[in-house]
């Protein structure tokens, strides 16, 4: 990195690193949870009322409850 250098080629310099993801269903609900979190409150208060994302909210939910309950 110079100053007379672009973002580009700064960017360019960082090593590339892939997180370690949990293999099977554990990285997969990681990987749920952290794109839910992605969302801000000011979109989530976008959604309010929308009766398609509330049925599909209750569709994930009922599936994680009887996820949970098979696996206790």
């Amino acid at each position: 990195m110079s100053p007379t250098g672009s973002i580009d080629s700064a960017i360019l310099k960082i090593p590339a690193t892939s997180p370690k993801r949990a293999v099977g269903l554990a990285g997969d609900l990681d990987e749920l949870t952290q794109a839910l979190r992605r969302y801000t409150w000011t979109d989530l208060t976008a959604l309010k009322g929308d009766a398609e994302v509330v049925k599909k909210i209750a569709d994930a939910e009922k599936l994680l409850k009887d996820l949970r309950k098979a696996l206790k």
